[in-house]
């Protein structure tokens, strides 16, 4: 996904897998707004703000695991 906005993706449901996706260029990769999603493998290009924002406020079962984010000095993990 490119030049997707403001989000390459926002997982609202508790359930499911986000693998193997690549976002280029948006101001947060992946937004994980839900508890219980899988999010693993992704490569964030060029994310603004956030490669990853955990907008869930705790996580019990969601498993997020080997992210690529190439902007390290930009792209991290949020946490609410």
């Amino acid at each position: 996904m490119s030049g997707v906005g403001n989000y390459g993706i926002i997982i609202l449901a508790p359930t499911g897998s986000i693998t193997g996706n690549t976002f280029l260029g948006s101001q947060i990769g992946i937004e994980l707004a839900a508890d219980g999603a899988s999010v693993t493998s992704n490569k964030i290009y060029g994310a603004v703000t956030y490669g990853i924002d955990v907008g869930a406020t705790a996580l019990k079962k969601s498993i997020v695991e080997e992210q690529h984010n190439q902007d390290r000095e930009i792209s991290r993990l949020n946490r609410q």
